[in-house]
């Protein structure tokens, strides 16, 4: 992924890409590749063997977005107003689509990945109704109006409805979604770096980014950690819940704050920041997990 965001660091210094081609990529990703990913996430078979672990992962991250709710509120009062969403946005909404996805498929197979996609269901409406709303600032008719009606929100909605009911597309479409989907992580890690270049490396890690790496690595993926343990979780679905909820800050944070106009550079800084660090912290985590769940 870093190697992704030199590439877009490269496009900038050759300019190959300018701020209106920044403009045009971010909206590319939020309005057209972001919806298909999502889409994607959700086709997956389940078997009524897994429903158990099923119904224990949407208590487990159900709860989960309840606490970082708790967070957002509680957690950012000593940061400006104008930051303070970037902040919010990326507690409630972690990178596990992208990032986690991958990981889970890589240390736990197939199954991993199912139970991967369930834990991210809440997530995926948390994203793009309170998620988005951090951002929003519009009366509540045309804020709620606006939300229902954000492409990556259908999607959502339309992916449920495929997993729950467990509808089966046409393989051209099927193919179709994936192909579109697959350049998601390329392009929003490329974004990153676009964005990246120029920019005061300060803003990158300092005390703020490091307050919250230590929130979105550290306490959540602990208060997750034990649930599982008090609720005795299927040993899988547990350790899923745990890697999951340890994933860094969304790169959706960075398009999001370009999106409202707020400090893009302050949102890049708390992406990649974050991201740095979870390259140590998963480790640590997946260790734990295999050792005391």
């Amino acid at each position: 992924m870093f190697f992704l965001i030199l590439v877009g660091i490269y496009c900038r210094y050759r300019r190959i890409v300018t701020d209106i081609g920044k403009k045009t990529i971010s909206n590319l990703v939020l309005y057209v590749i972001l919806p298909f990913n999502i889409i994607h996430a959700y086709l997956v078979d389940l078997e009524s063997d897994f429903w158990i672990s099923f119904y224990q992962i949407i208590l487990v991250t159900i709860l989960y977005q309840v606490a970082a709710g708790i967070i957002c509120i509680w957690g950012y009062k000593n940061v400006e107003k104008e930051n303070r969403c970037i902040y919010q946005y990326a507690t409630m909404c972690s990178n596990a689509g992208f990032i986690g996805n991958a990981v889970a498929e890589a240390v736990y197979g197939q199954l991993g990945l199912i139970y991967a996609s369930i834990f991210l269901i809440p997530q995926r409406i948390m994203m793009w109704t309170v998620g988005i709303s951090f951002f929003e600032k519009q009366n509540r008719k045309n804020a709620l109006l606006k939300i229902l009606t954000h492409p990556c929100m259908m999607a959502t909605g339309l992916g449920m409805i495929l997993l729950l009911f467990q509808i089966h597309l046409p393989q051209v479409c099927v193919k179709m979604i994936t192909s579109v989907s697959n350049c998601c992580n390329a392009l929003t890690m490329m974004y990153l770096g676009m964005v990246l270049y120029g920019m005061n490396i300060k803003k990158v890690i300092k005390k703020r980014q490091l307050y919250y790496s230590f929130i979105r690595l550290v306490l959540i993926p602990g208060a997750v950690f034990i649930l599982c343990r008090l609720l005795s979780i299927d040993r899988l679905a547990a350790q899923v819940c745990v890697i999951l909820a340890g994933m860094p800050a969304g790169s959706t944070t960075a398009i999001l704050a370009t999106q409202y106009h707020k400090d893009e550079e302050e949102a890049v800084g708390c992406v990649c920041g974050s991201t740095l660090l979870s390259m140590f912290t998963i480790i640590l985590w997946g260790y734990l997990c295999s050792m005391f769940l």
